[in-house]
């Protein structure tokens, strides 16, 4: 899986080296508030991942991190660990 740097929300023109970033991504599927509790709480636990917010209307996760402490593949990996399935683009 790649990522590029304009798929990504952030201040400055060099996005990886920004401490305040969003990537944003369409979850598939039926979600739940009990699977919202859920994903917050997980990806809440990774380092750098300042705020997760989900959308139940629209499927939207919106997770606000710190690109000099995970990077979006190790955010991407956990949320595929957790059993979900993703569009990279929202």
């Amino acid at each position: 899986m790649s990522w590029h740097a304009d798929k990504l929300e952030g201040e400055g023109s060099n996005v990886k080296t920004q401490s305040k970033v969003k990537m944003i991504l369409t979850l598939l599927g039926n979600l739940t508030e009990a699977d919202v509790q859920r994903i917050k709480t997980e990806l809440g636990k990774l380092p750098g991942v300042r705020d997760v917010d989900l959308n139940l209307r629209t499927n939207r996760l919106t997770v606000a991190f710190d690109m000099r402490k995970i990077n979006v593949e190790k955010i991407a990996l956990r949320l595929s660990e957790l059993g979900y399935n993703y569009v990279k683009r929202a």
